[in-house]
């Protein structure tokens, strides 16, 4: 039994160990699909699944990089295990791929099963015993199969049912005596997704979607190793069962703000997973985080949702504007009714001012030298409404926990309706 060791965590992260060797890499260099390693391919039935896997291994067999996204490290030397369909019409189909061959090609790299054809079971001792003695002998880099309920796998695919399944690999990577890996070609559920528990199995998980008209997409779902985490690659068919990348268009943070308030608004209460959807264009979930964040802090977005007790959110969203927002802050209409005389002030004008005083008192920041409010309040109370700093301390309050986002979004409210009587005041002084 090996002795358990341990390091101080800076020394443990400044040693430079090799990592798992890149079969192929991202445009980066970074290790998209590792020797040794996994890698899932899904998307619906006519997707086009075949079709981009075999224009992969077409380019990789050749050195070639397939588009400047995948790039493999040398000429590969890939075998095929085509489980589904008429070998005829497979042999068409490469046939057509070949008339567009990404430069010299060399003999014997790629090369296809043809017997058994399309009956390959990896639940059969022999057959994995006999793959495996193929692969050695051909000394494989890369094993293509699919699909994948063909192969052998059974049962609703549990976590118990894929490692039944992947240890069926294994133990053909391990009698061929090679660093094999698997790409897999596997098909979406009737709900769309990926069927089975694959999630922390992969190296590389590549959803294919069609899109509209000549269009389809490669989701890079999971990326263990490569920046190719949770991108898009957008793609154009085109003759010889090939494609083009489809210019990658620049997706600003300003265009992710104005399509979450858009869903926002017109689907007022929803939940963050709504409004992250596919409605919104981005450049990963990542920037459609950041986008939430900064329209929270500006009280773009109102969130009625609860905190939890591991200290995340629900998101129950609403834009600021949306009329039905003031009924769900307000049930009872408590800041209906006509507004505050002039005695009050003009900050006190304001329906959330008003609706604020009913339900708990007025909250410290509530007064404005610049609109006439002279409630007295004390010096560390935090900045007057109409001071730049107001918002800011706002957001600090919610962040604390000093306030809910209720609250929060009235009192932001209150701040820019008085801002917005101060104007309207100034220009009748100017008239």
């Amino acid at each position: 039994m090996t002795a358990f060791e341990d390091a101080d965590v800076r020394e443990f992260a400044a040693l430079d160990e090799p990592g798992r060797e890149p079969l192929v890499t991202a445009d980066d260099g970074s290790c998209a699909i590792p020797v040794d390693g996994l890698a899932l391919v899904w998307g619906p039935e006519g997707a086009g699944k075949t079709t981009v896997v075999n224009d992969w291994l077409v380019q990789w067999s050749a050195g070639a990089d397939w588009h400047g996204v995948l790039e493999p490290q040398r000429p590969l030397r890939i075998y095929v295990v085509e489980n589904e369909g008429p070998r005829a019409e497979f042999r068409r189909k490469l046939r057509r791929r070949f008339e567009f061959p990404p430069g010299p090609q060399t003999p014997g790299l790629l090369r296809v099963l043809t017997e058994p054809w399309a009956s390959v079971d990896l639940r059969d001792e022999q057959h994995r015993g006999q793959l495996a003695q193929r692969l050695a002998h051909l000394e494989i880099e890369l094993c293509v199969a699919g699909p994948l309920f063909a192969l052998g796998m059974t049962g609703g695919g549990t976590a118990d049912d894929i490692n039944e399944f992947t240890r069926h690999l294994f133990d053909v990577r391990a009698r061929s005596g090679l660093p094999v890996t698997f790409l897999i070609v596997h098909h979406a559920n009737a709900a769309g997704r990926v069927s089975g528990a694959w999630g922390p199995r992969p190296d590389l998980t590549a959803a294919i979607t069609p899109g509209e008209r000549e269009h389809l997409r490669v989701f890079w779902e999971k990326a263990k190793w490569s920046t190719l985490h949770r991108t898009t690659t957008r793609l154009v068919w085109a003759e010889g069962e090939t494609f083009e990348v489809e210019e990658r268009e620049v997706i600003t943070d300003e265009r992710v703000w104005e399509e979450i308030a858009a869903y926002v608004f017109a689907n007022g209460g929803c939940s963050w997973t709504k409004a992250s959807g596919p409605e919104v264009t981005s450049v990963n979930d990542e920037q459609k985080r950041r986008v939430r964040t900064r329209m929270l802090a500006d009280g773009v977005l109102v969130n009625l949702g609860k905190q939890r007790k591991d200290g995340n959110w629900d998101y129950k969203l609403w834009h600021r504007d949306d009329p039905t927002l003031q009924v769900q802050l307000d049930p009872a209409g408590l800041a209906a009714g006509p507004p505050a005389g002039p005695a009050e002030g003009m900050a006190n004008q304001s329906p959330a001012v008003r609706l604020l005083r009913s339900r708990a008192g007025l909250p410290a920041g509530l007064t404005s030298p610049a609109t006439g409010d002279t409630e007295s309040r004390p010096e560390s109370s935090g900045p007057l409404i109409g001071d730049t700093r107001y918002l800011p301390w706002l957001f600090e309050r919610f962040e604390r926990g000093e306030i809910d986002e209720a609250e929060r979004h009235l009192m932001d409210q209150a701040h820019r309706d008085a801002l917005a009587l101060e104007v309207g005041t100034n220009e009748k002084e100017e008239a």
